[in-house]
């Protein structure tokens, strides 16, 4: 997020984000804070910071002891409380339309992330997929052609 905010002082305003992933959950916390984005596109983002961490813990194998551990070390080193970490909130006063698409059957982000979005973000549309998993709604040409008609 502090990277996107950088760019955006540097090479703003920008027209669109289309982001995939974590890159969907900095994209929405960085619009929750001011980025000059005229409209977003978020596909298999998370809603929740703190999710994330532990699905990432959870996947390398740590106990909850080592888990605890890497959550304050996350903590201290973004010098933002996990607790602080629900983005799909932070979208309530999101000024720009966003469209969010995202898998019914996601393996990875589960799909209630993108309900969460979809019901903070007050301009948001969600365009649930079914059997594109997590990373074919980026090559998928319905997808694409979805996404065209958003941006015009």
């Amino acid at each position: 997020t502090d990277a996107l905010m950088r760019v955006d002082r540097v090479l703003g305003p920008f027209d669109v984000g289309i982001v995939h992933s974590m890159g969907g959950a900095a994209t929405a916390l960085a619009v929750s804070r001011g980025l000059r984005v005229k409209r977003a596109v978020l596909l298999g983002a998370p809603a929740r910071l703190d999710w994330v961490l532990q699905a990432t813990a959870k996947q390398l194998g740590l106990s909850s002891s080592t888990t605890g551990l890497f959550l304050k070390e996350v903590e201290r080193a973004v010098d933002v409380p996990i607790s602080h970490g629900d983005i799909g909130s932070a979208t309530q006063n999101a000024g720009i339309p966003a469209l969010i698409i995202h898998d019914q059957r996601d393996r990875e982000i589960p799909f209630e992330h993108a309900k969460h979005f979809s019901n903070n973000w007050p301009r948001c549309e969600l365009v649930p997929t079914e059997g594109l998993g997590h990373r074919r709604t980026m090559t998928d040409s319905s997808i694409h052609q979805r996404v065209f008609e958003f941006l015009r």
